[in-house]
């Protein structure tokens, strides 16, 4: 499914090692990456804009924690700013040690303003399509 995500992402370079920043995505992307989250993790999809559901680095927690069980990530539950930042700092701490991802993204990016928000989600549907296919691997 989201191998086919790959040729649907814009980059401004192409490079197998070091990911481009992502330009844009096709609408149809946001939905691919969507259902392969929350089939991964056997959840009913939440509705609501995709940035704003992954806000508060939960369920990018409990993705990686589905995906690498043998390292579990600590979910904050608190409903503060830091909490969340907290979160999405793991899940980008596991991402990177599982599976050789860098960053796309700084935590706070995703905490930011509507003016962001477009680019940040760019950035989280990129890092995500880049662990669905090493997982895959």
């Amino acid at each position: 499914m989201m191998g086919q995500l790959k040729g649907r992402i814009s980059r401004t370079q192409s490079s197998e090692s070091i990911p481009a920043p992502v330009t844009s995505v096709e609408d149809g992307d946001e939905k691919d990456i969507r259902k392969w989250i929350f089939e991964t993790l056997g959840e009913k999809d939440p509705s609501g804009e995709l940035a704003l559901v992954l806000k508060d680095g939960q369920i990018l927690c409990r993705l990686m924690n589905t995906l690498r069980p043998a390292t579990p990530i600590k979910i904050n539950t608190g409903k503060f700013k830091f909490a969340a930042i907290e979160n999405v700092n793991a899940y980008l701490r596991q991402a990177e040690q599982a599976f050789a991802t860098p960053r796309m993204f700084e935590p706070a990016e995703l905490q930011d303003g509507d003016c962001q928000r477009e680019l940040v989600l760019l950035q989280v549907l990129e890092h995500l399509a880049a662990i669905e296919k090493k997982n895959k691997a």
